[in-house]
């Protein structure tokens, strides 16, 4: 188990209780990369729950196509005034692909 895993393992609950996440502060404070935040994000927020992220535009673009590929629903997405909200679905994958 890498560092990063425990960090987000410690921001779970946090995550969990807060529903919403600023992606600058925790990219610094886990320095660790979008797909895996997105990941973690992903497996805390239960299905219905949603998310709210503030950012920058760039960052903004690669979370709603991330979100999306895993089948939120975008509700809003005022990606030019840095923010975005979503709502996570039941859709869960079929199988998981091992690296």
């Amino acid at each position: 188990m890498d560092g990063s895993s425990v960090i987000l393992q410690q921001f779970s609950l946090i995550l969990e209780k807060l529903h919403y996440v600023d992606l600058v502060l925790l990219f610094w404070l886990l320095r660790c990369k979008l797909v895996a935040v997105m990941a973690e994000v992903d497996r805390i927020i239960r299905p219905g729950g949603k998310l709210i992220v503030r950012d920058e535009s760039t960052t903004l673009g690669e979370v709603e196509t991330l979100l999306k590929s895993l089948h939120w629903e975008i509700i809003y997405s005022k990606i030019q005034e840095g923010m975005l909200c979503a709502k996570r679905g039941k859709w869960r994958p079929d199988s998981i692909a091992l690296s």
